[in-house]
């Protein structure tokens, strides 16, 4: 469930963007410096939605449905919480890397 929850922080973080996105079409003087320009917040939100929500989205469904259709306990949990550890951190890198 802990990737579900990170997948919605990075789902409210790639919305939140886009919704700036949206905003800045609309009204293109709208914060339109520094890190907040559009050609800045367009990488970061596809980023944000597609590698930070959706992968680990996906990676979390498998890990929460995979006992439960199988009936076999999840093994080694303590690997797949580093693993996303490092995930994030490398999403989180090259998020702000791109901006």
């Amino acid at each position: 469930k802990t990737y579900l929850r990170v997948a919605a922080i990075f789902l409210i973080v790639g919305a939140g963007a886009g919704l700036l996105l949206a905003i800045q079409l609309s009204a293109p003087d709208f914060l339109n410096s520094g890190i907040v320009s559009f050609g800045r917040l367009m990488p970061v939100s596809t980023g944000a939605l597609l590698f930070g929500w959706l992968t680990i989205a996906l990676i979390g469904a498998i890990y929460y449905l995979m006992p439960r259709l199988t009936g076999a306990p999840l093994r080694y949990t303590a690997l797949a919480r580093a693993a996303l550890l490092l995930l994030v951190g490398g999403i989180v890198a090259g998020l702000v890397a791109v901006s």
